[in-house]
C-alpha cells in the first residue's frame, strides 16, 4: 500500500478536530525546524567529465509564478509557459473543484520558497508526452544552485510535501529515489 492510501484510509474515520489539529503540528514542526529540512536536499551529482548526470536541458529558466505545490510557471524567451512537476503530487490547494486540502497551502508556499524568481532547468520524462491534457509542460525541474542541480520533486518529497505518484508502467529515471 502506497503511503498516500496509507493516509486516506488512516485519516478518513478521523474526526475533522483531530486532523486539523495533526496539520497543525506538521506545519509547526516544518516552521520550527527549518535547518533540519535545508540539510535533506537532494542534489543531481556532476560527472567525472563535469557533465550533470540526467539533465537533457542546457537552458535555464526564470520561474515567475507558483500555481501550488506541483505546478509552476517559467519564462521561456519571453513567453510564460506552464510547468507540471512529473512523478510527484502535492495536496490541492487551488483546483476549481476540489477542497484544499491537508498540507496543500504548505506544500504550496514550500514549492514558492524554493523556486519563485529561481533559475531552473528542465528534464523531460521518456515515459511521459511532452504535455498534459491541459497542455502543461510535464517536466523534472531542477533548481541552480551553487553549482549543483537541486531536484525540486525529490526535494518537496523529501521534506515531506509531496509523495511519489509515477505515470504509466514504465519507470523513470529517478523511480528509486523518489520511492
Amino acid at each position: 500500500m502506497n503511503l498516500q492510501k496509507l493516509f486516506t484510509s488512516i485519516l478518513k474515520d478521523t474526526p475533522v478536530w483531530f486532523r486539523i489539529s495533526l496539520s497543525i503540528v506538521l506545519a509547526i514542526a516544518v516552521f520550527i525546524s527549518p535547518e533540519l529540512l535545508e540539510n535533506q536536499t537532494s542534489t543531481v551529482p556532476y560527472s567525472s567529465s563535469g557533465a550533470i548526470q540526467g539533465i537533457q536541458s542546457e537552458s535555464t529558466y526564470t520561474v515567475t509564478d507558483v500555481i501550488d505545490g506541483d505546478t509552476i510557471k517559467i519564462l521561456d524567451h519571453g513567453e510564460t509557459k506552464t510547468v507540471r512537476l512529473v512523478n510527484m503530487n502535492t495536496p490541492e490547494s487551488v483546483h476549481p473543484t476540489k477542497e484544499v486540502e491537508c498540507l496543500g497551502i504548505e506544500s504550496s508556499q514550500r514549492m514558492e520558497e524554493l523556486v519563485l524568481n529561481q533559475q531552473v532547468s528542465l528534464e523531460t520524462d521518456p515515459t511521459q508526452q511532452n504535455t498534459d491534457r491541459y497542455g502543461r509542460l510535464l517536466r523534472f525541474v531542477f533548481l541552480e544552485k551553487e553549482n549543483t542541480h537541486v531536484d525540486v520533486g525529490l526535494t518537496l518529497i523529501s521534506e515531506g510535501f509531496a509523495y511519489s505518484s509515477p505515470y504509466g508502467t514504465a519507470p523513470h529515471p529517478y523511480l528509486d529515489q523518489y520511492e
